[in-house]
């Protein structure tokens, strides 16, 4: 696998704004290529690995391409993964050449309706994708080609037809020779909506018939390919399609499960390539208890093949997650599939936590006896800890850990819109520190962090649960304060609050105080106002109190003078 990556589609109209952001987060030379006017664009913005011979596809726009934008529209019309026709990756070099091929899973804007084309088409977002050189994917897939058993036969994969033009691999030492055509076995396989011809060659007589074990191979490994892929998908949270390339897995590795108790060649190959699978592989029967596990999930049970058949889960992980476990295999037994994400709190108080993906196994065609479940799971601690990192560091103030100027918009907005629907009423308080500048000058931006430390706790304990305070920059906070009842109510709270702020201060050896000047603004008022003008009001009756002589709390009033609230007589 090249990588997984990700394709804005982009209007004309959007072209040089979306450009000229991506420059402003540090990538000087970022264009979309080739350059041109055409009626719709996309960009490749997001590719993984970020380094070598995938940086040449930054910025390439892979819809104005006829090949790939002919797979970018069946994906996105069918809502389903769709393998590309041959083509050559913007990623090649002048050396080693291979012919490409690529699988995209359609993005859709979240919440809008997919039930027919149209509706598909006007939700479409981007694709997430991921690009194949065939050389390094069939090489990969079967290693040394002698060592399968295949060292007298040849394989050629061509897309669609048979011709030079849509040959995609040969396998390495395939030349010419003068075998006649029934020395040949041709079959085709649908790979995700594209037909690969598959051309066994017998490169001698007494090798006709060992094309099938080379089949198995590359079909195997084209199956688990797919299969990672989709999992891939799922961790970036783009598509709910991996459950689906999963179930077809399921069908799959039941058949191999079956042909290995007869103990089958091409069921040993089966089972060693999982032992390779970096992932959780595990079989448990219709009551729950282990049959089977990967080399990758008994090491992390610390058990063997052996002991851990008729095992249950309550032997390897925590009651909690036991809880949840049996949760989901009942689903499972009841014939669904599902993909949830389970967490486990280990005995030293850390937190691990798998995707985990779940089909049921069924004992006939027609899928009416669920049998036992299959399990693929992945660690994805590493990416939950991250999200969560990035979730504090957008939405919470670094120096106090109190809300942000962008979690306040979020929390003002429903606190909103729970006053309009309830008939309740809220206040939303501007404060200023008075004297806080002159104590950053003098003893520095050290103390004046300890100090803004202090009182953001103070401001915090003062309010209500419920209530929001939050640091929008230097010395300024904002509290959202919900149903007030009256403005009594308000002034109790606004002493607490004057207080919170005024009572003096001990750090490092040092007495210091501060005071503290306040608007305040009612919501809901005569007219329907956003939450920007209900700030400006607070803000502005703020400046009001500062300058009436600071220590008090004004309330704006639309017409007239503001309200004195309170004022601090200390």
């Amino acid at each position: 696998m090249q990588g997984v990556g990700f394709s804005l589609l982009i209007a004309p109209d959007q072209l040089d704004d979306h450009v000229a952001s991506v420059v402003a987060e540090g990538f000087d030379t970022y264009t979309v290529s080739p350059a041109g006017d055409r009626d719709m664009y996309s960009s490749i913005i997001y590719l993984e690995p970020f380094e070598g011979r995938n940086l040449r596809a930054f910025g390439f726009d892979m819809y104005s391409e006829t090949v790939r934008r002919t797979a970018m529209e069946r994906a996105r019309d069918r809502n389903e993964a769709t393998l590309s026709g041959k083509v050559a990756l913007v990623q090649e070099t002048e050396t080693d050449i291979q012919a490409g091929t690529l699988i995209y899973v359609p993005v859709y804007q979240h919440g809008m309706p997919l039930e027919t084309i149209a509706q598909r088409q006007n939700a479409i977002r981007g694709w997430a994708y991921s690009p194949f050189r065939m050389t390094d994917l069939m090489l990969g897939l079967v290693g040394d080609w002698s060592l399968m058993g295949t060292n007298g036969l040849g394989l050629r994969i061509y897309d669609g037809e048979i011709n030079n033009d849509a040959l995609l691999f040969t396998s390495p030492g395939l030349a010419d020779h003068a075998l006649p055509d029934h020395h040949t076995h041709r079959t085709q396989l649908d790979v995700l909506g594209r037909p690969w011809l598959l051309e066994f060659e017998a490169l001698t007589a007494a090798h006709v018939s060992d094309y099938r074990a080379a089949l198995f191979v590359v079909i195997f490994g084209l199956a688990v390919s797919l299969l990672l892929f989709a999992l891939m998908v799922s961790l970036a949270r783009t598509r709910d399609r991996a459950i689906g390339i999963a179930g077809q897995l399921t069908h799959d590795i039941r058949e191999r499960e079956a042909a290995l108790r007869i103990a089958s060649t091409e069921a040993e190959h089966f089972r060693e390539a999982l032992e390779h699978v970096s992932s959780y592989i595990f079989i448990k029967d219709s009551n729950r208890l282990y049959q089977y596990a990967n080399k990758e999930c008994l090491d992390l049970f610390g058990c063997t093949a052996e002991s851990i058949k008729n095992t249950s889960d309550e032997q390897y992980f925590p009651l909690a997650t036991c809880e949840q476990l049996k949760k989901i295999d009942e689903q499972v037994l009841r014939g669904e599939k599902t993909k949830s994400e389970v967490e486990v709190r280990t005995e030293d108080g850390r937190r691990q936590i798998y995707l985990e993906i779940k089909s049921p196994i069924y004992d006939d065609a027609d899928h009416t006896q669920v049998t036992g479940i299959l399990g693929i799971s992945t660690d994805i601690t590493a990416l939950r800890l991250r999200e969560e990192d990035m979730q504090r560091v957008a939405h919470y103030d670094a120096l106090t850990g109190l809300p942000n100027r962008l979690l306040l918009a979020d929390r003002l907005r429903q606190a909103m819109t729970h006053a309009k629907r309830s008939g309740g009423q809220l206040a939303l308080v501007f404060l200023d520190l008075d004297g806080f500048k002159a104590i950053n000058d003098q003893y520095g931006h050290g103390v004046g962090d300890d100090l803004l430390e202090v009182v953001a706790r103070r401001l915090k304990d003062s309010v209500r649960d419920g209530d929001t305070v939050a640091r929008i920059g230097g010395d300024e906070f904002v509290a959202v304060l919900q149903d007030i009842n009256g403005l009594e109510n308000v002034k109790i709270i606004l002493d607490r609050m004057m207080s919170a702020a005024a009572d003096p201060i001990h750090l490092q050896g040092k007495h210091m105080k501060v005071s503290a000047s306040m608007g305040v603004s009612l919501y809901p008022q005569d007219a329907d106002i956003s939450e920007d003008q209900l700030m400006r009001q607070a803000d502005q009756a703020m400046y009001q109190a500062k300058n009436a002589g600071r220590r008090r709390a004004h309330l704006f009033v639309q017409h007239g003078d503001p309200i004195v609230l309170h004022v601090d007589q200390r």
